[in-house]
């Protein structure tokens, strides 16, 4: 019997197809790697398409969403049990580091060489985009593992695009008080996407500097990770300057707050208008009612089930592969991609969400300012 993690009993009842649909299902997450790859490996002149990514991102993407649909199916409990003791489903989010940070360098070498300023955007929107995708968004599946060596990962992804403070502030402080006024994180019912990412962008990082802190006194440390992971950044952004000049630390710092601010725009989609109950001094405790989930298919196998976000808060280290759908978590009428862009215009965001509010959401006995 392997053991990796915890040490669970491979079920005796799960049948070879089984296994073979398990593998297939955990296989198709590499579409995320994929997505952003063929474009370099297929087309004869890659360097002359810096919107391919973009545009296929935020138009073509949301329409394939609609036309597939939602997958609503979770794994059984036998698959779920059999699918951890895979060793290599579990690996499968490492080989996003060589994958980003090998993406990362080629599209800088295209931003560099780009002859227009309109081109130049396009590469630094493409490798802002694979930076959200790639290494916030699979670092922040490896944040949640219970090993130092898959936290400390997760964490490298993240410095990788200077975002180190997200592994310290999302685990020990969002995840605690989501759905509340104290998350910086949770957009109340009303607020725009402009003022949200002042308010996080401000806000979380000095939250993860004192989370660090504090962490390190209890330790009897005196080593504060905030300023580890924004140590390994400097290396990054160092490393671009020596490689690149002026132009790799501007095409570094550029790239980089494009995927912050992509993470801090699905933050603000996944939590909008969602509050827990408090009584007396508590919480209510976090349950897959407190977070918007979508189970659009194509979108969920770019992300690695991020988009089923209800279960991930309620469970937050259950793997990628076993994340769940409920039909009574509040669900985005479509996935993240379509979403991302309605946020950006805050009259039809307000619109189309607070519609969905009342559809879908237990009514506050008042409208709880934040």
């Amino acid at each position: 019997m392997l053991k990796v993690g915890l040490m669970l009993k491979i079920p005796q009842d799960i049948s070879l197809a089984q296994k073979l649909w398990v593998s297939l299902y955990s296989l198709a997450f590499l579409a995320g790697f994929t997505f952003f790859w063929w474009p370099l490996l297929l087309l004869a002149e890659p360097s002359h398409w810096p919107w391919l990514i973009p545009l296929n991102t935020f138009i073509v993407l949301p329409l394939l969403d609609a036309a597939i649909g939602r997958y609503k199916v979770n794994l059984s409990d036998a698959q779920v049990a059999w699918s951890k003791q895979q060793l290599w489903i579990r690996l499968l989010p490492f080989l996003c580091l060589p994958v980003f940070l090998s993406y990362q360098i080629i599209i800088a070498g295209y931003f560099i060489n780009a002859t227009s300023l309109i081109d130049q955007l396009g590469w630094l929107l493409t490798a802002g985009i694979a930076g959200g995708v790639l290494a916030i968004n699979i670092g922040h599946e490896l944040i949640h593992r219970k090993t130092k060596w898959e936290q400390r990962t997760g964490g490298l992804l993240l410095s990788s695009v200077g975002y180190g403070s997200f592994k310290v502030e999302h685990v020990h402080g969002h995840h605690v008080w989501v759905a509340t006024p104290e998350d910086a994180t949770t957009a109340p019912k009303g607020m725009h996407i402009y003022h949200f990412w002042l308010r996080a962008l401000t806000k979380t990082p000095l939250k993860a500097f004192q989370i660090a802190q504090q962490r390190a006194s209890k330790k009897g440390s005196k080593l504060n990770e905030f300023i580890v992971l924004y140590a390994v950044s400097s290396v990054f952004l160092i490393t671009y300057i020596i490689a690149f000049g002026l132009m790799g630390a501007i095409y570094w710092l550029a790239h980089s707050t494009i995927a912050i601010l992509l993470l801090e725009t699905v933050n603000y989609i996944e939590h909008y208008g969602l509050s827990r109950s408090k009584k007396g001094s508590r919480y209510e405790p976090t349950t897959h009612i407190h977070s918007w989930n979508s189970s659009h298919l194509l979108t969920n196998f770019l992300l690695f089930n991020l988009q089923r976000h209800s279960d991930h808060h309620a469970h937050a280290s259950r793997p990628y592969q076993t994340l769940r759908h409920f039909d009574d978590s509040p669900q985005m009428p479509q996935g993240y991609a379509a979403m991302i862009m309605m946020s950006l215009l805050p009259p039809l965001w307000f619109k189309v969400m607070h519609h969905q509010l009342e559809l879908q959401v237990k009514p506050l006995d008042k409208t709880i300012e934040y």
